[in-house]
């Protein structure tokens, strides 16, 4: 079994996370930066919150997300909009 080691310090108001493990990522929603943001996974303690990538912004109060890693689709959902993204 592969261990990965992240390395993700000072995040604050992460709100879920998912792994996707088809394209080895993990994902992460913030709350203080009301987004959703991901980093690739190397199984080596290279993976750093430098290399992660914002992937939604202007979420107004995010609160859960899913990864649908059969339909590829990454679903949210926000306190403010009552909706599913």
């Amino acid at each position: 079994c592969n261990d990965a080691f992240i390395p993700l310090t000072g995040l604050k108001s992460v709100r879920a996370i998912e792994y996707d493990p088809v394209n080895k990522h993990m994902y992460w929603m913030d709350d203080e930066s009301h987004s959703i943001r991901r980093v690739p996974i190397s199984y080596s303690t290279t993976s750093a919150l430098n290399d992660a990538v914002t992937v939604v912004t202007g979420l107004a109060r995010p609160f859960h997300m899913v990864l649908d890693i059969l339909g590829r689709a990454l679903y949210w959902t926000c306190l403010d909009t009552d909706s599913i993204n």
